[in-house]
């Protein structure tokens, strides 16, 4: 039996694995859960639980937050006081607990921390006695959790007193120690290699030296202004002085270079696994002792994907792998020597820690925006005042009729609210001088959309399918209304920030953009696998063949594009490696490389905002889901497009179309020039009479 893992990273900046990957290696083990815990934020929490559902697999949902308290008395006027963070993981019971954990990590007034180019909120002891009122567990973490990162400064007394204190604030059944089971006895650094005569010295490039130049530099400086240092005087090794001897001070050639090197304490984790198990048993919690992946990829073989995707800045020693107990006996027993009884003994906590989790499930309503008024009586409202409708046409008449009960009477939820603050963005462009669409797919079928000044074709008139929009059997699927809605630009909508307009002056903070994922597609995985392999030069040959291969098709998953699938039918629909004679061809003669790009193909390289899509609800998004900033605009969910939709919230789709503001920008000097300026917006005489643009 394996144990269950109370850490996972699918979607960190450090990831070598897809959600789905290492969901499937949950199974292949043998268990039937899998935690997912991402640094500060639950970006793939959502998108987890969906696929786990397809795959009979219980999601335990948690991340591993940011810590740093500056006034906690324990660590005042100590070295700890300097440690720029530390980490602890927290788990939901429920769903409870984890709205909980969404509305604290959607927090931007918190005091934030870079780490690696991500921002993260810190949390302090106040939050975390926050968080233990609610249904959740406490597991500590790597090296760098709030007990053990205390061995870094040598102060493993103040790693018991916060050991102690997280045990009390959630309550000994609640608290969980961890070992993690590999060692971290090396750390990848940049290092100038400098040629002196027939001797060649190595350097750590932050490490100071003393030059013909500058007394006081650093070994980079050696490459970044070479042609400036002829000599190397001295060199510092732990702040000590060393003279270089006068005949091989001579700088013949420097060397920019990464490597592995040891780290001075030796293996701090091993040092860190001994001391959680000492804790464990000084205050007896030895039934609750779990070992930790800490796992970023799904399998060994996966760790060359995570180092292509950190290049050559950034590479991680240790092992970070979904491990059976047979990949870790050899660490547990000859470095934590532990025998097989307390082995078996980890791996039996685990999965009683896991059962707690057994009635987690995530229970969502449709969270649509409330009308100030009764929704259906707005309706007819709006659209006696737009006066399209002919109400002694029985067609009309019928048609109005049939959809009005579809959308308030079709056994899942009122419908008409969705509409509205639509109608409100368009109105607000209308009186502003701004020019909306007249109408794109399906949506131009569907009477009251016309009726309701959204879209501007008569679907009556020129026979649009009404039905291609929504049934009540697409409704009882979950296939809610999705309108596109075109605007000639975004800015009077959220603002050149992003963060402003209309939007979220009418809406506050029941609205937010929705996020979305920069994915490794095939033709930047072969650029970058060729690039890894080959040392940072991309071959000529692979830069032709990635160049001319098709573009993946929007909203399709790369791996299932370039392998192929088969769908819930057991049908299996070929991928574009069995169409492309180019793409077998570099298959079989880079056959590393193109084991490397499949492992990588759907990896998530970075979050970024949604083109288009907004959502807009009845309540704070961060009720629902949680939402973090991107590229300056806030108010962006963690979660994709997708996965908002399974928490019930429904999104808008606001295009920017540039034509539309030349089509108006025409409109206005056609009106300049006949002195008739006073028409509504998208309006001109046109033959004598007054014409609205999309009635052309």
């Amino acid at each position: 039996m394996n144990h269950i893992s109370p850490c996972n990273h699918p979607e960190s900046s450090l990831s070598g694995s897809t959600v789905e990957s290492m969901i499937d290696r949950t199974k292949e083990l043998g268990l039937g859960y899998f935690t997912i815990t991402d640094h500060g934020y639950l970006t793939s929490v959502l998108k987890g639980v969906m696929y786990a559902e397809k795959k009979n697999i219980k999601v335990i949902a948690g991340v591993e937050l940011f810590f740093k308290d500056h006034n906690c008395e324990i660590v005042k006027n100590t070295p700890s006081e300097q440690i720029k963070y530390f980490k602890i993981i927290v788990h939901a019971k429920d769903q409870p607990a984890y709205q909980k954990i969404v509305k604290m990590c959607s927090d931007q007034k918190r005091k934030q921390i870079w780490i690696a180019d991500n921002q993260y909120g810190l949390f302090d002891w106040k939050d975390l006695e926050e968080l233990a009122k609610s249904n959740i567990t406490i597991t500590t973490s790597n090296i760098e959790c709030m007990v053990s990162k205390h061995l870094l400064v040598g102060r493993a007394d103040l790693a018991l007193k916060y050991y102690e204190k997280l045990r009390n604030l959630v309550g000994p059944e609640n608290f969980y120690p961890s070992i993690i089971p590999y060692k971290q006895d090396k750390y990848w650094n940049a290092v100038v290699r400098v040629n002196l005569g027939d001797k060649t010295v190595t350097i750590p490039a932050m490490d100071r030296i003393q030059t013909d130049h500058y007394k006081r530099s650093q070994a980079i400086e050696l490459i970044r202004r070479g042609n400036k240092h002829k000599r190397l005087e001295h060199i510092f090794i732990d702040k000590i002085k060393f003279k270089v001897a006068s005949e091989y001070q001579e700088i013949f050639n420097a060397k920019l270079l990464n490597t592995f090197q040891d780290l001075p304490g030796g293996d701090i984790q091993t040092q860190a696994n001994d001391l959680i198990i000492a804790l464990a048993g000084k205050f007896g919690d030895q039934d609750r002792l779990l070992i930790n992946n800490y796992a970023y990829y799904a399998t060994k073989e996966d760790k060359i994907v995570q180092d292509m995707k950190l290049g050559e800045e950034k590479r991680i020693y240790q092992p970070q792998f979904m491990t059976s107990i047979e990949d870790i006996n050899e660490y547990l027993t000859n470095e934590l020597k532990l025998v097989s009884v307390i082995i078996n003994k980890l791996v039996s906590n685990s999965h009683k820690w896991a059962g707690q989790f057994d009635n987690f499930k995530l229970k969502y309503s449709y969270r649509l925006p409330k009308s100030e008024t009764n929704p259906k009586a707005t309706l007819i409202e709006i659209v006696k005042k737009n006066g399209r409708m002919p109400w002694n046409n029985p067609v009309y008449l019928k048609q109005f009729r049939e959809e009005l009960e579809l959308l308030t009477n079709n056994g899942v939820l009122d419908l008409i609210p969705y509409f509205l603050p639509i109608v409100d963005v368009y109105d607000f462009y209308k009186q502003n001088g701004h020019l909306t669409g007249p109408g794109r797919g399906s949506a131009g079928g569907f009477l009251i959309s016309y009726l309701l000044g959204i879209t501007h074709i008569d679907p009556i008139k020129y026979e649009l399918s009404s039905p291609r929009f929504l049934t009540t059997d697409r409704v009882k699927q979950g296939n809610l209304p999705d309108i596109d809605c075109d605007l000639e630009s975004r800015i009077p909508l959220v603002g050149k920030d992003g963060n402003s307009g209309y939007l979220f002056k009418k809406y506050g903070n029941k609205a937010a953009q929705v996020s979305t994922r920069t994915l490794l597609r095939i033709k930047s995985a072969i650029l970058d696998a060729n690039r890894f392999i080959n040392g940072g030069k991309v071959s000529e040959d692979v830069a032709k063949l990635s160049k001319g291969l098709p573009n993946t098709p929007p909203g399709v998953n790369d791996h299932e594009y370039v392998l192929g699938y088969e769908d819930d039918q057991g049908v299996h629909h070929e991928g574009l490696l069995e169409k492309n004679e180019d793409l077998q061809k570099y298959a079989v003669d880079h056959p590393k490389e193109w084991d490397l790009v499949k492992r990588a193909l759907s990896l998530a390289r970075q979050n970024s905002r949604h083109a288009c899509a907004y959502l807009v609800a009845d309540t704070d998004i961060e009720d629902i889901v949680p939402i973090f900033e991107i590229g300056g605009v806030s108010r962006v969910t963690q979660p994709e497009a997708k996965q908002c939709e399974y928490a019930g919230l429904i999104k808008y789709d606001f295009l920017v179309v540039s034509s539309l503001k030349d089509i108006n920008l025409c409109l206005r000097y056609i009106n300049k020039k006949n002195k008739t300026t006073s028409l509504e917006t998208g309006h001109f005489m046109h033959n004598g009479i007054d014409t609205y643009i999309w009635d052309l």
